[in-house]
C-alpha cells in the first residue's frame, strides 16, 4: 500500500487531542503528515491568541513537531499559491497539498476548501475524525 500523504491545517493543530492522535499515527508511519512554515506560524499565533498556550509553549510545540517530523516541512512557492482558487487566506494550504500531491487536507474548516477547487488536483478536504476511522479500519 502506498503511503498516504496529507497536509494538516492549523485548525487541526489547534485541537490538542486530535493533533496528538494524528501525530502519534504519523509517528507510527500509518501516514505521512506535512505542513508549511506558514501553517506552523498560524498554529503558533492561534494557540497564543486563544490562550491555549503561551508563546514559549507554542514555539516549543512547533519545534518538537519540526524535530520529530523533519520531512513534513514543505516549501510552497508563491507562484503556486497564486493559481489556487479556494479561499484567499487558505490558498497556501491547498498549494502545500498540491506541491506534494497529497491525497487530503485535514481540516475542520470546510467553508474555505470547497470540493470544486480541489477536485482538479485530486485532493479532498477531510475532517480528521473521518481519517482516524479509516485508519482504524485499515489497522484494527
Amino acid at each position: 500500500m502506498a503511503m498516504i500523504l496529507v497536509v494538516i491545517d492549523s485548525c487541526v493543530h489547534f485541537n490538542a487531542p486530535i493533533r496528538d492522535t494524528l501525530l502519534r499515527a504519523a509517528e507510527r508511519r500509518l501516514y505521512r503528515a506535512h505542513w508549511s512554515s506558514q501553517i506552523l506560524a498560524e498554529t503558533t499565533k492561534n494557540l497564543v491568541e486563544n490562550n491555549k498556550m503561551n508563546i514559549n509553549q507554542a514555539k516549543h510545540l512547533v519545534t518538537q513537531m519540526e524535530k520529530t517530523f523533519p520531512e513534513a516541512m514543505i516549501d510552497v512557492p508563491q507562484d503556486l499559491i497564486n493559481i489556487i482558487q479556494n479561499s484567499e487566506k487558505d490558498k497556501h494550504i491547498a498549494a502545500c497539498a498540491i506541491r506534494i500531491s497529497a491525497q487530503a487536507i485535514y481540516t475542520m474548516n470546510f467553508k474555505d476548501f470547497k470540493a470544486e477547487t480541489l477536485t482538479e488536483w485530486n485532493i479532498e478536504a477531510q475532517h480528521p475524525d473521518k481519517f482516524l476511522c479509516y485508519l482504524i479500519d485499515l489497522w484494527p
